[in-house]
């Protein structure tokens, strides 16, 4: 028999949303790897390296694809650009903490922070846009609730970075 090949035309959106759902989160696991080999240089200075770099590269991109008027129009509308702005300061603490986390040996209590991140989300949408659960969608949500009550009682002390990580994320998720 032959082998299928690796790329065989076009793909269907389920099967492509699943391989950029990989991509994306074997990159993120993959960050704790990398800032060590930055430690010589502050959380801060890493996170001002990205900024700066991302608003270069998005800013090239705005004018390659000529897209001025949609960019001007964003930031003309009072409510979107203080969206914005709310967006990229929760971000901006989210990363900072997380870069510092990591260089500070605190993957574990980080990683648990992204584990909480859904629960908070869940919970903004009940209180925040009103949203209602199904019963087993309580039960999942108590499930996981369940589990980072362990792991915090196994990691011995207030998650304090854990729980920074999962309310900057979360709060930027609604604001988004």
């Amino acid at each position: 028999t032959v082998a299928p090949p690796l790329y065989a035309g076009p793909m269907s959106e389920p099967r492509r949303g699943l391989l950029f759902g990989v991509a994306a989160y074997t990159l993120w696991g993959a960050f704790p790897l990398y800032f060590p080999l930055l430690k010589p240089a502050a959380a801060s200075e890493i996170l001002a390296h990205r900024i700066l770099w991302s608003a270069i590269v998005m800013g090239l991109l705005v004018v390659a694809l000529r897209r001025g008027r949609e960019f001007r129009a964003i930031w003309a509308d009072r409510r979107r650009a203080l969206l914005l702005l709310s967006g990229g300061a929760l971000v901006t603490v989210n990363w900072m903490t997380y870069i510092w986390a990591v260089n500070s040996g605190r993957v574990v209590e980080s990683s648990l922070g992204y584990f909480i991140n859904p629960l908070v989300s869940v919970l903004m949408g009940i209180a925040v846009l009103g949203e209602r659960l199904r019963r087993e969608q309580w039960l999942a949500v108590a499930m996981a609730a369940a589990a980072v009550a362990v792991l915090t009682v196994d990691y011995g002390r207030l998650p304090w970075v854990a729980l920074v990580l999962a309310g900057t994320f979360g709060s930027y998720g609604l604001v988004k």
